[in-house]
């Protein structure tokens, strides 16, 4: 089959969620806020991690699990804790006497686990610094005069904070999720289920029996199965008892502030979020005489008895309202959501709005708001850094959610499983291209509801490939599945689908009529030209009848089968059956990935016209297809630069490229823009503090891409750039290329050899490689079975695959044991693939191993093998 109009979903992502604007209080970034997720989320956070960290480390190097005991504590503390005891107060030391880790404060827990000598379990000095960053931030959070951090300090302190915690094995996704949610995610204050705890406060308390209480309190303590609630809403009772017997005189208690303090500050590492907590320690500090400090814990309870109140709003109604406004999920064609005319937030604070809805769903777990959230990740919008590989990994947890729950589809779980589908066919976020993955999430998103699933997995069987046998029967049945509900991409392929390979004129025309009925912009634009192209066909299938007719007659052969049966027969058993007609078992040729990556030339001599590239994607050109998105990306760039000039957002480095990844070619430049530009990615790259970020690499891409003439120091750089980004494709490609302007062929071959071993198919790796091994002193074989498996890779209509043969052709030139037939077959395999060139390709003039062949052609006995080959191909014909 030549051609073919397969009409792909171009996008995974399409982050339709919106929030609320009633919403807007609960998620609107405040200083105050900062204060309160650092402080009462995040270092507590922080202490749970520390306290895995000494259980871990105890069990390395004492051989068994500590236990939360007194008698555990005082072996630690005279025995291998001996250590620890220095420099702690002497609360810190009652506590380490108690034996219960789950009381250790974080302060007291990074001064533990970097004093301790664990023996086997000992931490490394990289761990004892990042626990000493760690403390650091802890002290500036808990000094912070007045609660309140501005954005930026925030940012820095969750960021050092943040690192530390995925050193020692957090999840960065959770904390990133904490993070944007602007709120704390948990129960706000003790849920208090035991009825003696409650009997406490409401009545024993309320009575004026002060000691009394602290003698249940003191009782209930030791009692087991108490929750973490229970046992804070108990200090918190007996911190209370203490302060006002003392001041009541009706306590025996002599040292009632240190006591009240003790519990008041028990109760708050026990539940860091519990209002009354703060409340209670605050009129301990107040009683003292201690205003400041009291002050900032009444502070803290305030601001956490606000967000309570909001954190109560967003109840499940609204988080249903939230999921019922999801649509189906896609990439790069991001819906931004617009303001309602009460809201005055730009694009960028929506998108950041968004974000945190999403984050907050993420959190709770939600399919809707892991699969909106990664594609917010996988856009870099709503204040987050563009990271494909974040995104996949919050795909994968949408995915292992149920698809159905209570009857009733999950929202986001089949919009993850087409989006990750995507990832795995494309070769996206990380991924290795995986046509089989890709096929089976397909098919599960299509069985959970999701349409544009179907389109896309009737073309994975259309087209075919290694990994998946090509099957037209299943793609018609998925095509129709995808019409049935409405998708007129399947309803066009499926036009073209009967017209160019069922050769169904009525059916294909039905199904034309049904895309333009339906909305499809591009059926309706090409009908004319579908039109022509059904009555070309329908002509001749005249001629083709009268053929049949003529043949049959003359053979004697029964007409009483139908005329499908009898065109059958005579395509099948007719010496001169045309060609067109017959069934032809070639598969089409696909990319291994769709990111086909420059040559790193910065001039471009190619023009390219958005319209005429549509026209061709419409037509099955996967390599138009390609070049549109490069398109689509420079465009966006240079609006970028021509608004921002030298003050260009990293958006200008991304769009860039993600151009230079799909071809280069597409960057066409004035003068002016292309100083302008190469100047905002060298700031750009001064300005990196050279830690792994898609920022970072996407402007060492660009720089490579400016600077690729300076051979000697781009070999250094890009080598540089491999051992720092070992998945970014784009890098061991330019440096293939460098290489071999070097004249360092075999580096250039080991190069793109262990690039290969993880994009095996990668046509442009591939490339540079062939122009390696050819450069050396190679055997032709070598030469020709590289260039081969170059062509085997890419697209028929790939601008390089007519000057690999042109390449082949002059090496069986020069060969020794010279074959003029081979020259002339390859020169004229690269005169057939020009004919399928795009236009934006032709004239082919830019190619000097063509130019040689042409002159060579014009004598003999070239001339003569050539006109055999053109004869041979119009009697095919």
């Amino acid at each position: 089959m030549n051609t073919h109009e397969v009409v792909r979903c171009a996008v995974i992502f399409n982050t339709s969620l919106e929030p609320k604007s009633e919403l807007r209080f609960f998620m609107a970034s405040s200083n105050r806020r900062n204060f309160i997720l650092l402080h009462c989320h995040l270092l507590p956070r922080a202490a749970m991690v520390l306290r895995e960290l000494l259980r871990l480390s105890w069990a390395n190097g004492k051989s068994r699990q500590w236990r939360d005991t007194v008698e555990e504590g005082e072996i630690f503390t005279t025995k291998r804790g001996k250590q620890v005891l220095e420099g702690t107060s002497e609360r810190q030391k009652k506590l380490l006497v108690s034996g219960d880790v789950k009381m250790w404060n974080l302060k007291l827990l990074c001064h533990v686990l970097r004093k301790m000598d664990f023996g086997k379990g000992n931490l490394t000095k990289d761990d004892k610094k990042n626990l000493l960053v760690l403390d650091q931030a802890r002290r500036e959070i808990s000094r912070c005069p007045n609660q309140i951090f501005s954005n930026s300090d925030f940012n820095c302190l969750w960021k050092a904070i943040d690192e530390v915690l995925v050193h020692f094995g957090h999840s960065a996704i959770e904390l990133f999720n904490m993070k944007m949610s602007k709120c704390i995610l948990q129960q706000f204050d003790p849920k208090v289920t035991n009825p003696h705890i409650k009997n406490i406060e409401s009545k024993i308390l309320k009575n004026g029996q002060f000691q009394e209480a602290i003698d249940k309190c003191n009782e209930l303590l030791i009692s087991p199965g108490l929750t973490d609630g229970d046992i804070a809403a108990l200090h918190v009772n007996r911190s209370a008892a203490y302060l006002l017997g003392a001041q009541s005189k009706k306590t025996s208690e002599t040292d009632w502030k240190k006591l009240a303090k003790e519990d008041a500050k028990a109760a708050v590492n026990r539940f860091a979020t519990s209002v009354s907590a703060y409340n209670q320690l605050g009129q301990v500090y107040c009683a003292s005489g201690l205003r400041t400090k009291a002050t900032k814990y009444f502070t803290i309870a305030e601001a956490l008895k606000q967000t309570n109140e909001e954190m109560k709003s967003f109840n499940s109604e609204e988080e249903s309202e939230l999921a019922g406004r999801l649509d189906n999920l896609c990439l790069y064609d991001v819906v931004r959501p617009k303001p309602n005319q009460n809201m005055k937030e730009t694009d960028d604070e929506i998108a950041m709005l968004n974000a945190q809805a999403y984050a907050t769903l993420a959190t709770r777990g939600k399919a809707i708001g892991l699969c909106n959230l990664a594609g917010m990740y996988y856009e870099g919008r709503g204040g987050l850094e563009k990271n494909p590989k974040t995104a996949v990994k919050l795909l994968k947890e949408a995915v292992s959610r149920p698809a159905f729950k209570n009857g009733k589809r999950n929202p986001g779980v089949a919009e993850a499983e087409h989006a990750l589908a995507c990832n795995y066919e494309l070769g996206l976020g990380g991924l290795m291209i995986n046509k089989q993955k890709a096929a089976a999430l397909y098919a599960k998103a299509v069985e959970h509801g999701h349409i544009a699933s179907a389109n896309n997995l009737a073309c994975l069987y259309f087209i075919g490939g290694k990994s998946i046998e090509r099957n037209c029967g299943k793609a018609v049945e998925y095509w129709q599945i995808a019409a049935s509900h409405g998708d007129n991409s399947a309803m066009q392929s499926l036009a073209n689908y009967y017209l160019v390979d069922v050769k169904d004129p009525e059916q294909a025309i039905e199904w034309q009529r049904k895309a333009i009925t339906s909305g499809n912009a591009s059926a309706k634009s090409l009908n004319a030209q579908f039109i022509s192209d059904v009555n070309t066909l329908k002509k001749k299938l005249q001629d083709l009848d009268l053929k049949v007719h003529q043949w049959e007659k003359e053979n004697k052969i029964s007409t009483q089968s139908s005329l499908k049966a009898r065109r059958e027969r005579y395509l099948k058993e007719a010496v001169d059956a045309p060609i067109e007609f017959q069934k032809k078992s070639t598969k089409i040729k696909v990319p291994s990935t769709p990111e086909i990556i420059p040559t790193f030339f910065v001039d471009s001599t190619y023009r390219y016209n958005l319209d005429v590239l549509k026209t061709y994607v419409l037509k099955g050109s996967l390599t138009a297809g390609l070049l549109k998105r490069a398109v689509v990306h420079f465009d966006a760039a240079l609006n970028i630069l021509d608004k921002h000039m030298s003050k260009c957002p990293p958006s200008f480095i991304n769009e860039l490229a993600d151009c230079i990844r799909i071809d280069y070619s597409v960057a066409t430049w004035s003068p002016s823009e292309h100083t302008l530009g190469c100047r905002v990615v060298a700031n750009a790259l001064k300005k990196s503090d050279n830690k792994l970020s898609e920022l970072d690499k996407n402007a060492r891409i660009c720089h490579a891409y400016f600077y690729a003439d300076a051979f000697p120091d781009m070999k250094v750089f890009l080598r540089q750039c491999v051992e720092k980004y070992p998945e970014e494709i784009t890098f061991p490609i330019l440096l293939a290329f460098t290489l071999a302007y070097l004249t360092e062929y075999e580096q250039g071959i080991k190069v793109a050899d262990e690039a290969l071993k993880m994009f095996p198919e990668h046509g442009e790796l591939l490339f540079a490689r062939a122009i390696n091994v050819r450069l050396l002193p190679s055997n032709l074989s070598a030469i020709v079975e590289g260039y081969q498996r170059f062509i085997n890779a890419v697209p028929e209509d790939h601008r390089k695959v007519p000057e690999a043969y042109y390449t082949i052709a002059c090496e069986c030139l020069v060969a020794k044991n010279r074959d003029v037939t081979d020259v002339v077959n390859y020169y004229f395999k690269g005169l057939t693939k020009e004919k399928v060139q795009l236009p934006c390709f032709l004239p082919y003039s830019d190619c000097p191993a063509k130019a040689k062949l042409e002159k060579l052609m014009e004598t003999e006995p070239f001339k003569t093998i050539l006109n055999q080959f053109a004869r041979a191909l119009n009697e095919l014909k």
